[in-house]
C-alpha cells in the first residue's frame, strides 16, 4: 500500500480469505507472543450505554512486538438486533504501521470477532481437554455456538458427538442442518436440557447470550473441561467450590468486565452485587500455551475456562486477511491522507 492510501475490507472479503484451521493457528501463535510478555495488550475500553440502549461499545488497541503489528478494533455488543435481522455483535479494526502511526487498513471486526472466538474454544479444548475427548456439548445454536464447534473439531482432530441446547428451535434446525453437512462423521443430537447434555460430556461449551448464569448449579463429570465463551460468572464461590482450576486469558479484563455485568444485573434487582477478583483465576491460558505453567495435570480434574476476547487476537487475523486482500486483489482502495499538504506544513 502507498503511503496516505487506507485498504478497506469488509465482511464478504473477510470470509473468503480465513479458514478456522487458519485462525487456531494464528491464536496459538499470538498467544505464545504474549505468554513470552511480547504483547502490549491494556484493558478495553468499554462504554455501556445502559439505561437508555442494552447496548455497549469496546475499544480494544495492541501491540504485537515480535510480529510487528499494531491495530485497535471498536465493536459494539446490542442484544435486540438479531430482532432487527442484524448480528448482535458488529465491529471493524483499524491496522496502524507502529514506526508512523499511518493507519493502512479497515478491515472487518463482525466475521473476524466471530471466527477468532470460536478459534480460542479451539485453542482451550487443545491445550485444557483430556486426551482423546470426543463428546461436546453446545449450549447455544448461535454464530459463536457453531464457530466453537468448528474449532474444537478443528483442534481436535473430529468428534464422535455433538450434544446442542437451545430455546429456539429455528436456530437448531439451522445449525443441525449446517453441522451434518460440514462433519457428516460427527453425531449431532439435541438435549432438552442443560444437565443432561453435559453427562459425561467431555467438553462444555457455554455460548449462549443469556444474560444471566446458565451453568450455576450444574452438575459436571470428572474430567470436564467447561468453556466459558459467553457465561454470566456471578460467584466466586461457585468457581471455587465446583472446579479444580480456572484458567483465563486476561484476568484482570474479565473481572472487571464481569464485574460491570453484575452490577448492573444487582441493581435491576435491588440486591448488593457480589463482586469477583482475579485471585480466582489459577493460571492464564498465555502462560499454558507458552509452556510457563502446567494446566491440566490430571485426566480427573475439571476445569472451568473463561476468555473475554483480547485484541491482539483481531490485529493478528486482521493482518491475515490484509495479506490475502493485497494477495486477491480483495478491497477496496481509499484515499485518506494529504501528504503533499502535510509536507507543506498546512
Amino acid at each position: 500500500m502507498k503511503p496516505g492510501k487506507i485498504l478497506f475490507i469488509g465482511e464478504k472479503e473477510a470470509k473468503q480469505v480465513l479458514t478456522m484451521s487458519r485462525v487456531v493457528d494464528l491464536m496459538e501463535k499470538v498467544f505464545i507472543e504474549y505468554g513470552n510478555n511480547q504483547v502490549v495488550n491494556p484493558e478495553k475500553l468499554h462504554l455501556s450505554l445502559r439505561p437508555h440502549v442494552d447496548s455497549y461499545l469496546n475499544s480494544m488497541p495492541s501491540f504485537l512486538i515480535e510480529s510487528g503489528l499494531m491495530g485497535v478494533k471498536l465493536v459494539g455488543c446490542t442484544k435486540m438486533n438479531p430482532s432487527r435481522g442484524l448480528p448482535t455483535t458488529i465491529g471493524v479494526i483499524v491496522l496502524f504501521t507502529p514506526e508512523t502511526g499511518v493507519p493502512y487498513a479497515i478491515v472487518d471486526g463482525t466475521f473476524i470477532t466471530a471466527i477468532r472466538t470460536g478459534a480460542m474454544t479451539g485453542l482451550q479444548a487443545k491445550y485444557l481437554a483430556r486426551k482423546n475427548s470426543s463428546v461436546l456439548t453446545v449450549i447455544g445454536a448461535g454464530a459463536q455456538g457453531y464457530t466453537s464447534m468448528q474449532a474444537i473439531q478443528t483442534a481436535l482432530g473430529g468428534l464422535r458427538e455433538v450434544r446442542l441446547v437451545d430455546i429456539n428451535p429455528a436456530m437448531i434446525e439451522k445449525y443441525l442442518e449446517r453441522g451434518k453437512q460440514e462433519f457428516p462423521e460427527t453425531e449431532f443430537v439435541v438435549k432438552d436440557d442443560i444437565q443432561t447434555a453435559a453427562e459425561d460430556a467431555d467438553i462444555v461449551a457455554s455460548c449462549a447470550n443469556a444474560g444471566k448464569p446458565l451453568l450455576q448449579g450444574i452438575e459436571f463429570a470428572k474430567g470436564t473441561l467447561v468453556i466459558s465463551v459467553s457465561e454470566c460468572i456471578q460467584s466466586a464461590e461457585w468457581i471455587k467450590n465446583t472446579f479444580d482450576m480456572m484458567v483465563a486469558d486476561f484476568p484482570e479484563c474479565l473481572v472487571m468486565r464481569g464485574n460491570q455485568e453484575n452490577l448492573w444485573a444487582a441493581q435491576q434487582k435491588g440486591e448488593e452485587p457480589v463482586m469477583l477478583s482475579v485471585e480466582m483465576i489459577d493460571e492464564t491460558l498465555g502462560e499454558i500455551i507458552a509452556g510457563r505453567k502446567k494446566g491440566r495435570i490430571s485426566d480427573d480434574q475439571i476445569i472451568f475456562s473463561a476468555t473475554v476476547g483480547m485484541s491482539m487476537e483481531d490485529v493478528i487475523a486482521a493482518q491475515e486477511v490484509y495479506l490475502h486482500a493485497l494477495e486477491k486483489g480483495l478491497g477496496k482502495e481509499l484515499d485518506f491522507m494529504d501528504l503533499d499538504d502535510s509536507r507543506q506544513g498546512k
